[in-house]
């Protein structure tokens, strides 16, 4: 089964493929008088059909827009009943049919004659009532359908499209349709904002982020994030740029993940164990641990302590909570000065938001190790200029 599908895929392919190569054979002075009627056009190119060739046209209309020829799409059966009434006296009009004689053109043929418009005739039967009427006929013959039954058009609509494609290209090399030209009709597409696209269409509905040189981190944070260009300017105090801080668009709400980002971003190798091993996965856990579980205990005692006698009775459920995470913390720190290896990593870092609150709710006493530890990061020469930095931190107080 899978066999036959993969034969018949390939036989569709090459039938399609050889009616393609078989195009090149049929092309003559006809070609080249429909791209000089087109060119010298003062209207535009009203493209018909019916069926799978009504389709075929709509997209060859927009081929031809989008590379400088101006037209529009006629449906052949909606033309006899009003549309067309959008045929003007300068437009020329393209008819595509594969058999050239369905009832609906052969009615509309004469109404465009008619109006003396001059017809080209896009058809596979050259002697059709279609090829027989029209001033210009470009020959889309094929020996037979890709379809098993030689019945649904397959090969035929392939060759339209392709002489489609090989009319907006030969009048896309006439006119000398650049790379600039197409731009101006794709603005919204990358290639047009390129060069269209200036910075003085932008900064009217922007503001510019800035900073001074002496601004705070978090100031810098709170300018990228505000002006929501992922990136400030660092000014002088004369106003001249000095220098700039950006981290692409990315944005990171949760803490943890934050302090995993800036060490694997900027951490150079360190503050981390190697991802893989033993180490990293704890390391990972306690990352998590901190927001995820020992936090919720000491932010509801934060919460409920605020509702003064209301919240009595969740107290005894709360602290016993508390006393758990803390616990687990403190056997985890016995005998050691990081909660990972021999230096400081994320994890300390991450786990200090459990350190300072345990300490403002007084709950630090029974816990020695977890207290110990605190001490020390309290006295990394590190935090201590962070201090100075950064002004009163009341955590640390």
């Amino acid at each position: 089964m899978k066999k036959s599908i993969i034969a018949t895929a390939k036989k569709t392919i090459d039938l399609e493929a050889r009616s393609i190569s078989n195009l090149s054979a049929l092309l003559d002075h006809n070609f080249e008088n429909a791209i000089s009627l087109i060119h010298n056009c003062s209207g535009r190119l009203v493209i018909s059909g019916i069926g799978k060739s009504a389709i075929i046209a709509q997209k060859i209309v927009a081929t031809l827009n989008s590379t400088g020829t101006p037209s529009v799409f006629l449906h052949a059966a909606d033309a006899i009943h009003g549309d067309i009434g959008m045929v003007q006296q300068s437009d020329i009009v393209m008819i595509i049919s594969k058999s050239g004689e369905s009832p609906e053109i052969k009615v509309l043929i004469p109404l465009i004659k008619n109006f003396k418009n001059p017809i080209i005739a896009l058809c596979g039967n050259m002697q059709s009532y279609l090829a027989k009427s029209a001033d210009v006929i470009l020959n889309t013959t094929v020996s037979e359908e890709a379809c098993p039954n030689n019945l649904a058009p397959t090969s035929s609509t392939t060759a339209q499209l392709v002489m489609g494609d090989a009319i907006a290209i030969c009048l896309m090399e006439v006119k000398g349709f650049s790379t600039a030209d197409f731009a101006k009709f794709h603005p919204g597409g990358t290639l047009g904002k390129k060069l269209y696209l200036r910075v003085s269409d932008l900064i009217v509905n922007n503001e510019i982020p800035a900073v001074r040189e002496g601004s705070l981190l978090r100031e810098v944070i709170i300018e990228i994030t505000k002006k929501r260009l992922g990136a400030t300017v660092i000014l002088t105090e004369d106003n001249r740029i000095s220098g700039i801080i950006t981290d692409g668009d990315i944005k990171i709400a949760e803490s943890g993940a934050i302090v995993d980002y800036l060490i694997r971003s900027y951490g150079k190798g360190t503050m981390m164990p190697p991802i893989g091993t033993p180490d990293y996965e704890a390391y990972n856990e306690w990352l998590h641990y901190a927001e995820g579980s020992a936090m919720l205990p000491l932010m509801l005692n934060l919460y409920v302590s605020r509702l003064k006698e209301a919240g009595a009775p969740l107290h005894p459920r709360i602290d016993s909570e508390i006393t758990n995470h803390l616990g687990y913390v403190d056997g985890a720190l016995k005998g050691r000065e990081f909660f990972i290896g021999d230096s400081l990593t994320g994890a300390d870092i991450q786990m200090s938001f459990v350190g300072e609150m345990a300490k403002v709710f007084d709950k630090l006493g029974p816990f020695p190790n977890l207290g110990g530890w605190l001490t020390r990061m309290h006295a990394r020469p590190a935090f201590k200029r962070s201090i100075e930095k950064g002004g009163a931190y009341r955590f640390a107080q």
